[in-house]
């Protein structure tokens, strides 16, 4: 009787952990498919109309580079190449767009810890050195939505150092066009808070996949709290050091979980 019920308890767990698997792909490729319709978002406003579909296979390409390239950003520079493919004359504002996609993500990354904070506050109390952490992630927000502004404003587009930079600096024609591609969403702000609550669904999607690795790995562990540590995790991660970040965002993993009371 106790090797039969061992037997079956063995199934049960492997069956729960199976169950496990397939939810983490399932979020793996919605994470996809957000991702991709937070581009087609930001396209849109500029006359670029992409299906969603064709905006998932970029995404995806993005992803397959981001896996062998330094960081998780070398993948951008894929995406420009094939998302730049069949506009000529407008190559260098399809690549600024690809690129604020990016940046969004990035806000919303460092955003998230900060939205999920109230709902954990001991780990303020106890740890100085997440305290300091967290105060770097706000500070990266603030400077983004800082440089975000500076590009919305009228009187900075028509500064004198603005524009002896475009007239007179060698790639100045180039800069141009990335500040103006940036300053016409002063006019449709919209795309990009939509842009920003699409990329917090996407991260929520992508902390989901790790807690449930952690829950498989470790569910005597598991604690709510790892989810303000980890879009923190992913965000090392991005660093351009080693190919998709390998061992980058493994030790900043273990660093924050430490710092989270958590192993």
């Amino acid at each position: 009787w106790r090797s039969g019920a061992i037997k079956w308890a063995a199934m049960a767990g492997l069956a729960t952990q199976w169950k496990i698997a397939l939810s983490v792909i399932v979020l793996l490729l919605l994470d996809a498919v957000v991702t991709a319709w937070r581009l087609r978002v930001l396209l849109d406003p500029r006359g670029f109309h992409l299906p969603l579909y064709s905006a998932f296979r970029l995404t995806m390409i993005g992803v397959f580079f981001n896996s062998y390239l330094p960081g998780a950003t070398g993948g951008d520079l894929v995406r420009i190449y094939y998302a730049t493919e069949g506009n000529p004359g407008r190559k260098t504002e399809v690549g600024t767009i690809v690129m604020l996609d990016r940046a969004t993500g990035m806000f919303a990354m460092m955003l998230l810890p900060l939205l999920l904070l109230p709902f954990f506050p001991e780990l303020l109390e106890k740890s100085a050195g997440l305290r300091a952490v967290l105060w770097v992630v706000a500070g990266i927000a603030a400077g983004t939505l800082a440089g975000t502004l500076l590009c919305f404003s009228e009187r900075v587009r028509q500064s004198a150092p603005v524009e002896w930079a475009i007239r007179r600096l060698p790639l100045g024609r180039y800069i141009g066009i990335v500040y103006d591609t940036l300053h016409a969403y002063r006019e449709h702000p919209a795309p990009l808070f939509v842009a920003v609550g699409i990329s917090l669904l996407a991260h929520m999607l992508a902390m989901s996949v790790a807690m449930l690795a952690s829950l498989a790995t470790h569910p005597g562990e598991f604690a709510w709290k790892m989810c303000v540590v980890i879009p923190i995790g992913f965000a090392a991660n991005a660093l351009p050091v080693t190919p998709g970040g390998l061992g980058v965002g493994e030790a900043a993993f273990s660093k924050l979980f430490a710092l989270a009371g958590l192993t």
